[in-house]
Parts: C-alpha cells; sequence; structure tokens
C-alpha cells in the first residue's frame, strides 16, 4: 500500500489601501469553478498549486509620488517549503508602463518582480516566472513572462506560512486602472511515503 501525504493550504486575504484593511475571500481554483471572464491560469507547473484572492482594489494613481500605494496580502497557514514560485496578476489598466510590482514575504525583504514594461499597452494577464521568456508586449498582454531575471528565486525556500503582500505602485499620473486578482502559484516538495505493497 502506498501512502501520499498531500498538502493543504488555508489561506486568508487582506487588501490594504491608503492603510484601511478589508478582508477578502480567497479563492482556491482547485475546488472553486471560475466565472467566464474571471483570468484562467493554463500554465501552471506540474505539482504547483494558485492560491488567489480577488481584490477588485482601485491602483492609487501616481503612488509613487503621492503614497500610500495599493498593497494586497494573502496570509497562508501551512508550513511547506518551497521549491519554486511564480505569481500571477490580472490587472486592468490604461498605460501598463505606469506599473511596478513587488512582493514581499514572511521572510523575504521586498523584491521587485515586474518593472514597468510594454509603455502605451493596456491591461494585463500575465503568470509572471522566471523560468518563462521575456514580456513580448500586447494589448492585452496575456501570458507567461519573466520581466526581472531571478527575481523570484529569491522566495525559494521560503516557508509558505504568514503575510505575503503583492504591492503595486503606478509611478505616473492620469492613468488609472485596478487590480482585479492575483495569485501565489506555489510549488512545495511532495514527500511520497511508501509502506509497502504486494505483487500478485
Amino acid at each position: 500500500m502506498k501512502r501520499v501525504t498531500v498538502f493543504a493550504v488555508l489561506v486568508l486575504g487582506v487588501v490594504l489601501v491608503g492603510g484601511l484593511a478589508a478582508q477578502d475571500e480567497v479563492k482556491d481554483p482547485a475546488t472553486t469553478g471560475r466565472q467566464p471572464g474571471e483570468p484562467v491560469h493554463p500554465f501552471v507547473p506540474r505539482g504547483a498549486s494558485p492560491f488567489c484572492i480577488q481584490p477588485n482594489a482601485p491602483i492609487p494613481d501616481d503612488c509613487d509620488d503621492n503614497p500610500p500605494c495599493l498593497d494586497s496580502t494573502i496570509v497562508m497557514s501551512e508550513t511547506f517549503e518551497l521549491t519554486d514560485l511564480n505569481v500571477s496578476v490580472d490587472i486592468t489598466h490604461t498605460f501598463l508602463g505606469d506599473l511596478e510590482l513587488r512582493l514581499t514575504s514572511p521572510q523575504t525583504a521586498v523584491t521587485l518582480i515586474w518593472d514597468d514594461p510594454c509603455g502605451g499597452e493596456n491591461d494585463m494577464s500575465v503568470e509572471i516566472d522566471d523560468e518563462a521568456p521575456p514580456v513580448v508586449c500586447a494589448e492585452p498582454l496575456i501570458g507567461t513572462f519573466s520581466n526581472v531575471p531571478g527575481a523570484l528565486a529569491a522566495f525559494d525556500g521560503d516557508t509558505a506560512t504568514g503575510n505575503w503582500t503583492l504591492t503595486v505602485t503606478d509611478t505616473l499620473g492620469a492613468d488609472v486602472g485596478v487590480l482585479n486578482e492575483w495569485c501565489l502559484v506555489t510549488t512545495p516538495p511532495v514527500p511520497v511515503e511508501l509502506q509497502g505493497f504486494d505483487v500478485q
């Protein structure tokens, strides 16, 4: 008989805008069906699990010069060690060149993972992956890309438990948008305990 240990992760979501906190439901796509129009994650690596929050929160315009910016937090309760991490985001925003994304984990300092590519293009639904090719700009921007080389590797080996915060920074005035959804696409180690079996 073979026994397999399966990780289950309980996550909660908190969105901070201007110092105010609001609790938000976190969806695990493994158990929650997506509705038409919701972002899809077709390139999730084998063994990875996306844990998502849908803050639907406005991104403060030009918050780089006029803080605060938008912080959105996923609170994870499990303690497994990450072997790889991707981040997916769905943002409605004119002029994507305004946007910078930073991720903070309980163990790793603030890390820039998306550095305002694609100038005047509008809207994005992307997965950020260190192993993916560079960004190929389009409108809307859809796909799996690497933007800041090696940025997410900083989180490899981190423990999943605790507060994971995505900070969305708008660096210029005039264009505005909304953070619709973002996900941690986590890859934990998969322990398999072989207890023994009989072959007839």
